[in-house]
């Protein structure tokens, strides 16, 4: 199932507004106002994910895959989450802040791909239209279909999800896993 056009443009935009004020508040002591920012289309239920990007790399990236909080909190968080708890960087400062552009991502709910093995489960991904986690054991990785992008050979994507999932990168050939797929609505900010 693709998401349907869930939000206008204009809300989009509200949403990466609700971002870059959230770490504004958080890295410069602004103290906007967000309490404005609780209007019904925001307050559904859906996993989200929060990007930012200095010039043309990744600078954090930080989500929750499940539909178990409001977007409004979800979004505010993930901001924060990205910029500050992502392991793979430091910790946002606040001269870095007008350096980044920030892209959020509104979820559907992931799907898990039904399949005799995990050919047949992989033959179901549609790349550049889905996300996909895959999970064994405690292991547990996702890439948002943004992802494709940059990773368009379906085995590199696999691989590299693999091997952010801490598994070997070919373990989705070799061992028994759980495949679900996902699609998003994203937004980004200008450059």
């Amino acid at each position: 199932m693709v998401i349907k056009q869930r939000f206008t443009p204009a809300q989009g935009a509200k949403l990466l507004k609700l971002a870059r004020q959230s770490l504004e508040n958080r890295l410069l002591n602004l103290g906007h106002d967000l309490s404005f920012w609780q209007e019904e289309a925001f307050q559904v239920f859906s996993g989200t994910f929060v990007t930012l990007k200095k010039g043309t790399g990744l600078r954090g990236c930080m989500g929750h895959i499940d539909p178990d909080e409001p977007i409004f909190d979800s979004i505010r968080d993930r901001a924060l989450d990205a910029s500050l708890k992502d392991p793979r960087f430091p910790p946002l400062t606040p001269d870095e802040l007008r350096e980044i552009r920030l892209e959020v991502s509104v979820l559907t709910p992931p799907c898990e791909l039904e399949g005799e093995d995990n050919a047949a489960k992989v033959a179901q991904i549609r790349p550049f239209v889905d996300g996909v986690v895959i999970e064994q054991e405690r292991h547990r990785a996702t890439f948002l279909p943004q992802v494709w992008e940059s990773l368009s050979d379906r085995d590199q994507f696999l691989g590299e999800l693999c091997k952010k999932a801490r598994l070997a990168e070919d373990a989705w050939k070799t061992s028994p896993m759980i495949f679900y797929t996902y699609q998003v609505q994203h937004f980004e900010e200008e450059e």
